[in-house]
């Protein structure tokens, strides 16, 4: 622990805050830079999350010399626009296209990082920018949007915590902690789903991606 404490308090961070403008609006990305880094990791948000929670969750990666680049989707915070899965996909090859201009201008490598929900997109903009990558991470890793897979893996993980952690809940508490298990910190109000306005969602849309939609 002392070593990563010397390392992180030797290490310089920049954070460097901007709006992409889209057709549909601008989007917001952070991009935080190191002295002299390793490589560009491009960490897509959680839904309902926002840049900040990815520069906190991988902290670490900074502290030992990756820049970082993540933004918030459409609906979200200050992103402008509506939001829908789809959008999602968009927004993230959006910021890739940028992350690749950054990466060749400083001669960089590309490392991914999708967890949960936020790999799903990760693996899309990946389909379409074979090359833009050196590494790909995944991390409790969502890659279909599709009914039957969504009721598989939540009755698997009913499964161990029943018989792991010795535990009995009724079908809401399971949701609850189902929901918390796969979107991490994200909080939920009346008309806010985190960073996520819902009055700025597309609810036809979802519905009918949630369906029949399955980009992986």
């Amino acid at each position: 622990m002392a070593n990563r404490f010397r390392i992180e308090k030797a290490m310089k961070f920049k954070f460097e805050k901007k709006w992409l403008s889209m057709g549909s609006g601008h989007l917001e990305i952070i991009h935080v830079r190191t002295e002299t880094p390793r490589a560009i990791v491009f960490a897509p948000p959680l839904i309902g999350g926002n840049l900040s929670q990815q520069v906190r969750y991988f902290r670490s990666l900074i502290s030992f010399g990756y820049d970082l680049v993540t933004f918030t989707y459409r609906g979200h915070g200050k992103s402008q626009g509506k939001f829908s899965l789809g959008t999602t996909l968009k927004d993230t090859v959006f910021v890739l296209d940028h992350t690749c201009r950054l990466a060749e201008n400083e001669n960089l490598p590309i490392f991914g990082i999708g967890s949960c929900a936020a790999a799903l997109p990760l693996l899309y903009s990946a389909g379409w920018r074979p090359m833009a990558f050196s590494k790909i991470v995944l991390i409790n890793a969502i890659t279909q949007i599709r009914l039957s897979s969504i009721f598989k893996s939540f009755f698997a993980y009913y499964r161990i915590i029943f018989r792991h952690q010795n535990k009995r809940y009724n079908m809401m508490d399971a949701l609850r902690s189902y929901w918390d298990f796969m979107l991490p910190e994200v909080s939920r109000h009346k008309g806010t789903f985190g960073e996520l306005a819902l009055k700025r969602t597309k609810p036809l849309k979802i519905f009918h991606e949630t369906l029949a939609w399955n980009p992986g």
